[in-house]
């Protein structure tokens, strides 16, 4: 099952990008209704909790709402229960302009075939740490 769930996020990676608005319609389709997203950020008190497919849904419409983002994934890692996902975050501000490049990484997890969480790390290290495995 673990080539699938690869596949799952390499998917809905390369939708999000895109068609963000189809990615984001679709996402019932990929994700349980009870999923957890822990998103990090580089700057204090930027660390999320969203549970729910629903509210991880407006999240990410919040975000792309005030961002031009894309999430440029350099590797996706088997990691049997878990995918790890190391990408770059290429955004501006749409009010300010400004742009900013991001490193981080995504740990997945899957129930039933779905994405049941996601928890961001700031390293590619620290994600592959938190499912037992090493550089």
């Amino acid at each position: 099952m673990s080539q699938e769930n690869v596949e799952l996020v390499r998917r809905s990676f390369d939708l999000l990008n895109r068609e963000r608005a189809a990615a984001l319609d679709r996402f019932d389709d990929y994700a349980n209704p009870d999923m957890e997203l822990r998103a990090v950020g580089r700057l204090p008190d930027t660390n999320t909790v969203v549970r729910g497919r629903e509210a991880v849904k407006a999240w990410f419409g919040q975000l792309y709402g005030t961002l031009d983002m894309r999430l440029e994934a350099d590797e996706f890692v088997d990691a049997g229960d878990s995918v790890v996902v190391v990408f770059r975050q290429i955004a501006r501000g749409r009010a300010s302009g400004a742009g900013v490049t991001n490193r981080f990484a995504f740990v997945y997890g899957f129930r039933q075939g779905k994405i049941d969480y996601v928890d961001g790390y700031r390293t590619k290290r620290e994600a592959l740490e938190a499912v037992g495995l090493r550089e």
